[in-house]
């Protein structure tokens, strides 16, 4: 994670190397002296169209399950995938916890997305073929 006193600046990547995203990434860009050595951390930002269709897929579901919103269900899914945070307790017992989806890398998302898919078909015997077709629309360049 960046340091307060150093600012994350995303970058995107062209023909010869790397530009801004946007006029505040330009700004903290120029913030470095032209000739600088920077250290880079390449991590892929996750993709908010494939984010916004897990949430619509979920809003879809949700109706057809014992939870009450997608909240509930992402964090059953989550669980159920095997995707949680594992903290051992003054007792010496564990506590699972849903692993935070923010925190995931773009691989990590498109990997645990395809497992909650096939969970809800496990489970539920929803087909969620058919919500990615009507929130296509939300996809941008994710390769689904």
């Amino acid at each position: 994670m960046p340091k307060p006193d150093r600012p994350a600046c995303i970058m995107r990547r062209v023909r010869g190397g790397l530009e801004p995203v946007s006029p505040y990434d330009a700004e903290v860009l120029d913030d470095y002296p032209v000739g600088t050595i920077l250290v880079v951390e390449m991590r892929r930002d996750k993709n908010p169209g494939l984010l916004a269709l897990y949430w619509h897929i979920l809003g879809k579901v949700v109706p057809n399950t014992q939870f009450p919103n997608t909240r509930a269900l992402s964090k059953a899914l989550l669980v159920s995938t095997g995707h949680v945070d594992r903290t051992l307790t003054m007792t010496g017992a564990y506590l699972d916890e849903p692993a935070s989806i923010s925190e995931m890398s773009h691989e990590e998302f498109g990997t645990y997305y395809e497992q909650a898919m096939a969970k809800i078909y496990e489970i539920w015997a929803i087909d969620t073929e058919q919500f990615r077709r009507q929130g296509r629309n939300l996809m941008k360049d994710d390769g689904l």
